[in-house]
This record gives structure tokens, C-alpha cells and sequence, in this order.
């Protein structure tokens, strides 16, 4: 990399080839950049040797690199490209591959530098600038080109195509989506698509790769004011001030990650829910969930909710006639699922009408689950009892179960046993022991505590996730009211260790008041 250097003692200006990649580990003390990161010139024009500091790559394992430019100027994202290639035969391959993926902050200096080491010691805030979505993973397409690949697996190249066109809509960072848009579009016929996609790829490739991010002082962010000079070159930053977003808006992230999602569902509601399909959205809510509660988010955690939500349903097919009625049932189970269980009535009631009793369970036992949280038990009930009476075991025991505890808030003891029982009978790995625990909880109120202990020393002894816990929490307050303080401790030990935070808490609190005593 060619700089202009100055001779401070005659002022001759020259220029040196210079640069330097530093990795440090994180014990190095500030006092030893300087020795490290110096290089030798001499003056073309006097003769005198100095030391000078050239621009540094210092790499700060495993996570921070940091560009040390000599001066603040507005190319300063081309020339840190400039000297990462000039320096690659200095860099291990993987850790060059890697660095090539990583953000990167820019300095002026190693003042700069300095401030920055002890910034990220002290605790930062980071603030996303050139190209944002390229860091946020609810931002990034990468989901979506598996959708195109199940879509592409079942037949359905057309699908596939679409999927990855509409969501080129949407601004990115990401030379590989348009790669992969590039061959689908090529496939579907559309030749301008496909041209026109990979030659934004290969735009993206040839500038700028990486994200530039900018640490500030924790709890502070980039607004009105311009980012503190000595931890952002106020030159770079107004070059790209007015071009570029200094951070991802909340209300951006919650729309693409619930335009993500709802993709995800659409292909579900078409192809059904394979493991792919299952496994990313399933993902994708929950990094959208850890995000509204880790981030120091600027707007309403649910505004931003109602933007996923209204995002997430955009994206889903309408109930056409396109839609058959199996995907008409996968429709309605989604719609009812995010909230949406006006619209997932008629879907779920237009993908039963039609069909034969005891056929589609799985729609039936959505639409009476639907109908049963909705406060229409009474129309819920025989459609728990026509998918109870199939072969399907999975939805059988389900509706069995469902079946109990709807006869269970109506008081009817009786009704909710026979249903526990039958669902108990079939054998299911997870509803079974559901509907045990249940039952031990009747036999309980009914005051045959024998039966009600028998019961929960099996399921305890099952260790079945959650369930165990449960049933272990009910054994150990069962054994508290009979004296047995001993016995009730280790039942709530385990209590206590639930993944499941109201089980968890109430063993907590039984445990703190016996250790009281």
C-alpha cells in the first residue's frame, strides 16, 4: 500500500510502500503497540532515518479488528481493502477467510487505537454502518435459500424462484443470495433476472465486503450528533452519513424477520412442515424473541411486535382455490398459531368441509383446539371425539388429552378420567405421560392420595423433561401435607431444576420455606 509521508525535519513529501498486520492477544499493554507497529524511513531529500507508524491491521483475537489509518480522509474503506490485500501472505489462510467475513472498526492512530482497547475493556455499544444486514442474522437471506431448495426439491422450481425474487426486494448485503438467485432465475427462463443478479454479485464482490461498526461508550448511540472523532473519522463518516443507515431502524429488523418467518410458512403451508422448514422457523422466532429482550431497543417492544406479526402475515399464501385442503389445514394451524385465529376459522372449517370423517385429524384437532380457546367448547367436543376415535395415534392422543382438560374446567371429573385413561391406553411417548399426570392430579382431589403417589413416583421415575418436574413438584408438596419433610426435599431439588420457570419458582419457594424452619 503506497502513503505519503513528510519529512519533519527538511518537509520533503515522498511516498513508501507500508503497512502492517499486528495480531495481539489480549494481555498486550498499550505501551508495546508503538514499538511493534513502527517501521523505518528514510528522507529521500536529507538523508534522516525516523520511525514512523504506517497504517496497521491489528487484529485483536478472536473478535476485534481494527483499522489504523494514518490520517482521517474519505477513502479510508477502499485503502483498509487495499492494505488487507496486500498484507493476505502475512495472514494465516483460515484466519484471512475469516477476517474477510469479520466487521471492523477505523481509527486514526494508535490515540485512536488506545481509546478503543480501552473502550472495549470499559464496555461499548456497537453501531452497525456499511452494510448492515450483513451482521443481523434475522436480516440476512441465507434462511431463505433453503426454502428455495425445498421448494426446488419438490418439483417446484417456480416456487423457488419466486421466493428468492421477492426477497431481492428487500435491501442486502449478501454477494451469495444473488449468486443463487442468478442460477434459479436462469432455470425459471427469466434471463435478465438472472443476468441482473449476478452482476450484482459480482458488484458487491468487487467493493466493499465487510461491515464497518463503530464502538461507542455503552449505552450510547449514533443520533443527531456525529459519533465521538477519536472512535469515528468524522471525514469517512460524513462520506457515508447520507448514504447509508448508521444503524438498522428497530422497526426494519422486526419487519424483515417477520417477512422471513412468514416465508418459512408459506413454504410449510405448500410443501408441509419438513425439518428444515420446521427447524428455521422455529429458529427465526426465537432469535426475533432474544432480540426484543437483549437489544437496547429505541421503540416499543410491541409496536415492534406488531410489525413482525403484520410482516409474518403478509407473507403467507391466501386461502384460494389454489390451496388444496390439506394445505388449506396448514394455513389455518399457522394463522391461529401467530395470533391471527379470526382468520384461521373459515380456513380451518373450509379445509374440513368437504372431507370424510375421520380423515385429516391433524385439521380437525387444530380447529377444535381453535374453537375450544375461543369459547366454543361445546362445538369443540365432538370434533376432539371424531379425531380421538381415528387411527392417527399422534392427533388421537392429543384430542384425548385436550378432551380431559375441557372436562376438567366444566367440572366434570368423570368425562375428564375416561378421556385421561384412553389417552393413557394409546401409549404416546409425550401425550401419555401428559395425561397420567393429570389423572394423579384427580385421583388427588378425589383424596386417594395412594393411587395419586403411585402415579407421580412413575412419572418422576420416567424422566420425562418437564413432566418428571412436574409430577416431582406435586410429589413433594403431596408429601409436605402428610409430614414428610424428609421425602418432600429431593422431589423439589429436582423441582426446581425445570427449564420450565413457573415449575422452577414454585419449587424454589416450597424449598426456601422447609430450609426455614
Amino acid at each position: 500500500m503506497t502513503t505519503e509521508w513528510t519529512c519533519p525535519g527538511c518537509g520533503h513529501a515522498q511516498l513508501f510502500e507500508g503497512g502492517r498486520y499486528l495480531p495481539l492477544e489480549e494481555d498486550v499493554p498499550a505501551s508495546g503497540l508503538q514499538d511493534r507497529a513502527q517501521v523505518r524511513v528514510v528522507c529521500d531529500r536529507c538523508g534522516a532515518a525516523h520511525l514512523i507508524v504506517p497504517p496497521l491491521i491489528v487484529d485483536l483475537l478472536p473478535s476485534l479488528l481494527v483499522f489504523v489509518a494514518d490520517a482521517d480522509r474519505p477513502t479510508l474503506l477502499e485503502e483498509f481493502r487495499e492494505l488487507l490485500d496486500d498484507l493476505a501472505e502475512e495472514i494465516a489462510e483460515e484466519r484471512f477467510a475469516t477476517i474477510l467475513a469479520s466487521s471492523y472498526q477505523v481509527v486514526v492512530g494508535l490515540d485512536g487505537l488506545h481509546r478503543l482497547l480501552d473502550l472495549v475493556l470499559g464496555g461499548a455499544t456497537m453501531e452497525m454502518l456499511l452494510p448492515a444486514t450483513y451482521v443481523v442474522p434475522m436480516c440476512a437471506h441465507l434462511h431463505l435459500l433453503v426454502v428455495a431448495k425445498e421448494y426446488a426439491d419438490a418439483g417446484r422450481d417456480a416456487d423457488a424462484y419466486q421466493v428468492l425474487l421477492r426477497s431481492a426486494a428487500h435491501a442486502l448485503y449478501n454477494p451469495d443470495f444473488f449468486r443463487e438467485l442468478s442460477g434459479y432465475a436462469h432455470t425459471a427462463g427469466d434471463h435478465e433476472v438472472a443476468e441482473a443478479a449476478l452482476t450484482e454479485a459480482e458488484l458487491q464482490e468487487a467493493g466493499h465486503s465487510h461491515v464497518w461498526i463503530v464502538l461507542l461508550p455503552a449505552g450510547t448511540h449514533i443520533g443527531e450528533e456525529d459519533p465521538p472523532a477519536d472512535l469515528c473519522p468524522p471525514t469517512l463518516f460524513a462520506r457515508v452519513r447520507d448514504t447509508s443507515q448508521p444503524i438498522l431502524p428497530d422497526p426494519y429488523v422486526a419487519a424483515r424477520a417477520g417477512m422471513l418467518v412468514g416465508e418459512i410458512e408459506r413454504a410449510i403451508v405448500h410443501l408441509g412442515p419438513t425439518w428444515e422448514l420446521s427447524f428455521y422457523r422455529e429458529t427465526m422466532t426465537i432469535q426475533f424473541e432474544q432480540w426484543l429482550e437483549s437489544q437496547e431497543l429505541r421503540y416499543d417492544p410491541q409496536d415492534l411486535v406488531e410489525i413482525f406479526v403484520t410482516e409474518r402475515r403478509e407473507a403467507l399464501p391466501e386461502p384460494d382455490d389454489t390451496l388444496g385442503p390439506e394445505e388449506l389445514g396448514r394455513l389455518g394451524a399457522i394463522l391461529a398459531d401467530s395470533g391471527h385465529e379470526q382468520q384461521a376459522l373459515p380456513v380451518l372449517h373450509r379445509a374440513i368441509g368437504d372431507a370424510a370423517p375421520g380423515t385429516m385429524p391433524i385439521a380437525r384437532y387444530n380447529l377444535a383446539a381453535l374453537l375450544d380457546r375461543t369459547g366454543a367448547a361445546a362445538e369443540a367436543v365432538p370434533l376432539y371425539r371424531d379425531v380421538a376415535a381415528g387411527t392417527d395415534l399422534v392427533s388421537a392422543s392429543m384430542a384425548l388429552l385436550a378432551l380431559g382438560r375441557l372436562y376438567q374446567e366444566r367440572g366434570d371429573d368423570q368425562e375428564a378420567r375416561l378421556a385421561f385413561d384412553d389417552a393413557v391406553s394409546l401409549g404416546h411417548p409425550a401425550h401419555g405421560p401428559q395425561a397420567l399426570l393429570e389423572l394423579a392430579r384427580l385421583e388427588g382431589r378425589r383424596g386417594d392420595t395412594a393411587t395419586q403417589e403411585s402415579h407421580l413416583v412413575e412419572l418422576v421415575e420416567a424422566q420425562i423433561e418437564d413432566v418428571s418436574e412436574a409430577a416431582a413438584l406435586d410429589l413433594g408438596v403431596l408429601r409436605i401435607r402428610e409430614g414428610d419433610a424428609a421425602g418432600a426435599v429431593p422431589m423439589l431439588e429436582l423441582a426446581a431444576d425445570s427449564l420450565d420457570d413457573e415449575i422452577a419458582d414454585a419449587a424454589t419457594e416450597l424449598l426456601s420455606q422447609l430450609r426455614a424452619r
